[in-house]
């Protein structure tokens, strides 16, 4: 048996409170065995929204999908959360995390902006799990995905960075 590391990292904007990146992936007939993963979210809003946002919660989570399903990752905010295809394909971790203020401002300038941040898991999140595909043609991929419902309309720029290591066995 033969092992690899597949690591990945990536930061990206958002405006619609949803990003997905890819993860890791295993080919046909590997198995998943380890994923290591961490996660943060900030995003920049108006002033007014503050006491609106503060404390709503930032959902991200790691899902398995064929390589040829051609929709988007399922969103991690929805409940309860979808595994179409268990055990090919399905959650190997969920969280959720409050948005915080990063930054302070002044009440009295209405188009002041304020940094909302959250970071998820802070140290390398170690999740054990075993999942092998069995897609003659098709790779299963690891990916990250944060939703904020919230900050939809709100927030004028947000950024997400994530990463991880899968370890996959042959």
């Amino acid at each position: 048996m033969t092992y690899r590391w597949d690591r990945n990292s990536g930061s990206t904007g958002t405006s619609n409170g949803y990003l997905a990146i890819h993860g890791g992936a295993a080919h046909s007939h590997e198995s998943i065995r380890r994923v290591v993963l961490g996660w943060s979210l900030f995003a920049l809003v108006p002033a007014w929204s503050l006491d609106r946002l503060s404390g709503r919660p930032v959902y991200f989570g790691a899902v398995t999908q064929r390589s040829s399903n051609g929709s988007p990752p399922p969103d991690p905010s929805v409940s309860p959360l979808p595994n179409p295809n268990y055990p090919l394909e399905r959650w190997l971790w969920w969280e959720a995390s409050a948005l915080q203020p990063v930054s302070s401002t002044s009440y009295v300038d209405p188009d002041a902006m304020v940094t909302l941040g959250t970071i998820g898991t802070m140290l390398a999140r170690d999740e054990e799990c075993s999942v092998a595909n069995t897609l003659p043609s098709d790779d299963l991929v690891v990916y990250l995905v944060v939703s904020s419902p919230a900050l939809v309309n709100v927030a004028l720029e947000g950024w997400a960075a994530m990463y991880s290591s899968v370890l996959v066995s042959s």
